[in-house]
């Protein structure tokens, strides 16, 4: 029940940004509206999951939710090789993914140390074959807040929703 109700926050959500973009309100691409899509998707299926204690919707929650995020990412700023990018998406995506696992049952320590692990892996791949190596990361990191502060504000505004509608 409650997937179908994430569902349709989700079609009026991606309908309002349609309408945005039409009005010339707000400018993205269709790749940002996938990524939108993803976002918000992955954000409810996480969010009624931790609700109902079901670790599988918990997984894929954060996946799709943090995949939407690289997407967006790659997207909006230019890389010499966005293949590249892959193989660290998706250790950093596993590693954050597994330590959500972490957070819903803190007695099940082997999540916590996978999830630690995995997140090392990445980063110390990404500082050892990234051109820029570490001292670039945070100037990214504060351009991409500043950048997308509509998805912080469309991510509370969908867990609002849906915890009200849990609730009822």
């Amino acid at each position: 029940m409650e997937n179908r109700i994430i569902l349709l926050y989700l079609v009026i959500l991606s309908a309002i940004l349609i309408l945005l973009r039409v009005l010339g309100v707000a400018h993205f691409n269709n790749d940002e509206l996938i990524s939108y899509i993803l976002i918000i998707y992955g954000l409810g299926l996480y969010y009624s999951s931790y609700l109902k204690n079901m670790k599988t919707g918990l997984f894929l929650g954060s996946a799709m939710f943090l995949s939407g995020i690289v997407f967006l990412v790659i997207g909006n700023f230019e890389f010499m090789d966005t293949n590249q990018l892959v193989l660290p998406s998706i250790i950093m995506i596993t590693a954050i993914s597994i330590f959500m696992l972490y957070l819903n049952d803190q007695t099940n320590k082997l999540t916590l140390y996978l999830s630690i692990a995995l997140f090392a892996f990445g980063v110390f791949y990404i500082g050892f074959t990234s051109e820029h190596g570490y001292y670039n990361l945070i100037p990214y990191l504060l351009q991409m807040i500043k950048l997308y502060w509509i998805v912080i504000v469309m991510l509370i505004v969908v867990a609002v929703l849906v915890n009200r509608e849990i609730k009822n």
